[in-house]
């Protein structure tokens, strides 16, 4: 069974900062205590300093709708009553993960891609296969890489969310100079690849959660 990943977004209050990062702190131990979490990440958005986005990875489905539900989540909210210092700019949105590949390096900078595949079920096929290809290649090349994750939004109309990280942002821009990933883009371009780039932010990992190895996929 495929991974299952959430994302919310969150605009945080001014001078609420701190206290939303330790509310998400606490989230997250809760979520490990809960069980079946994998991964929990608290992302805070370079262009916009006071959004945030939660990512979690979970073992399945199941795990993630139990601790939606579960007693300890529910004492959580009623504990530190998140609502006074964050509003949610979306939904809790539902992904179930395609392709994962790590670099093993620390996640420090990365970005969020939510884009939209183009064309029959051959070229989402295609897609996900260019995908891989270049996450392989930045594990293989490049510099600083902490880890590629595509996944396909359970919403359906061939939309994905693509989460990368690496150690720091000069490695993520020596890692693009690589001469095999400038190949790629050529062999791997717009015009045989067709995609709809809706939006790539840029975040800082503010937290990283999870003590389990991540199976890639």
């Amino acid at each position: 069974m495929a991974l299952y990943l959430t994302k919310q977004e969150f605009q945080v209050r001014a001078g609420s900062a701190a206290r939303f990062e330790a509310f998400a702190d606490a989230l997250f131990g809760v979520m490990e205590k809960q069980g079946g979490i994998l991964r929990a990440d608290n992302l805070n958005s370079l262009g916009y300093p006071t959004k945030y986005a939660i990512l979690a990875l979970w073992e399945s489905r199941d795990d993630a709708r139990a601790f939606g539900r579960s007693s300890r989540l529910t004492q959580l909210l009623a504990e530190t009553s998140p609502q006074e210092i964050a509003t949610p700019l979306t939904s809790i949105e539902a992904f179930e993960v395609v392709h994962r590949v790590g670099g093993g390096g620390p996640a420090k900078v990365g970005y969020v891609i939510d884009q939209k595949a183009e064309g029959d079920s051959r070229a989402v096929q295609a897609y996900e296969a260019a995908r891989l290809k270049l996450f392989e290649l930045r594990k293989q090349h490049g510099q600083g890489f902490a880890f590629n994750v595509l996944a396909r939004w359970l919403g359906g109309g061939n939309r994905y969310l693509v989460v990368g990280a690496f150690s720091d942002a000069e490695s993520e821009a020596a890692t693009a100079a690589k001469s095999e990933l400038l190949q790629y883009w050529k062999d791997y371009g717009p015009a045989s690849i067709p995609i709809s780039l809706e939006s790539r932010e840029p975040y800082e990992f503010v937290k990283v959660a999870g003590s389990k190895p991540l199976p890639e996929e």
